[in-house]
């Protein structure tokens, strides 16, 4: 039977990243589910399944650590390095506990601040004056862990492979934005910055490219194309210069001319 992940209501979340902060400042480390059980205040909203036991959630933070723990803290693309391993963790997680689970962005500020809460302030640790980036820790796309878990669900081996040297800027773009709404085309897209590997402007032309399919989602809906035809869009939208939506529809791929 499928597993429902617990929740808290909006303010409460607040409240306990509040309860968070307070406790980094008086110098008590973070620990995972700090009262050894359930907060009082957690909440299963969902049918059709059982909501998870604490051992479970303390298996999911002693497995993530222990995956995290090979990753360095410090140096070149470590922070890269966290959300990737992380992201691909959650990934086959969730595949066994439910992905719908995982796509409801309400059960990750439990998971972040209550369950995994010293491998989130390893990640986005507290500012100057002890405050944690409430966009990190809160729910939304910007989320610490919902971020990886998406990033790595939309990309897959992507994010790994030395031949595709996306950057945050890029990340953001495809994932943290509306772009990944459909799965399909942040893959080829991700596809289409690959091809641009050893480019001296490639971070200009991504960068064009990205604003560009902004721009075509606000007109056409791009996810009623085949393959084919997305290939297309995207590809113009990274090469073409006077690119507008009418092209999506005027012009198939067969058409396209022999830079595409």
């Amino acid at each position: 039977m499928s597993k429902i992940y617990p929740q808290l209501a909006r303010h409460e979340a607040v409240e306990t990243l509040k309860e968070l902060e307070d406790r980094l400042k008086g110098g008590t480390p973070p620990k995972p589910l700090p009262d050894g059980t359930l907060d009082p205040r957690t909440r299963f909203n969902g049918y059709g399944g059982v909501p998870v036991s604490v051992g479970r959630l303390r298996e999911l933070h002693r497995s993530l650590k222990q995956v995290l723990d090979s990753v360095p803290e410090h140096g070149r693309d470590a922070d890269r390095k966290f959300d990737a391993v992380a992201g691909r963790f959650l990934v086959d997680w969730f595949a066994t506990d439910g992905r719908n689970q995982a796509s409801n962005p309400e059960i990750w500020p439990y998971l972040t601040i209550l369950v995994l809460p010293d491998l989130a302030v390893r990640r986005f640790g507290p500012d100057s004056t002890g405050r944690l980036p409430k966009d990190r820790y809160l729910s939304g796309r910007r989320n610490i862990f919902y971020r990886a878990y998406l990033r790595s669900w939309i990309l897959g081996d992507l994010l790994s492979d030395p031949e595709l040297p996306l950057y945050e800027d890029d990340l953001v773009g495809l994932v943290d934005r509306n772009l990944s709404a459909d799965h399909r085309v942040a893959r080829i897209i991700a596809d289409q910055i690959r091809s641009l590997s050893g480019n001296e402007n490639r971070r200009e032309i991504v960068r064009n490219g990205l604003k560009a399919i902004q721009y075509e989602l606000r007109v056409t809906d791009l996810s009623s194309l085949d393959d084919s035809g997305i290939r297309t869009a995207v590809s113009l939208a990274f090469h073409g210069p006077d690119f507008q939506h009418t092209d999506v529809f005027t012009r198939n791929a067969s058409e396209a001319p022999a830079w595409l």
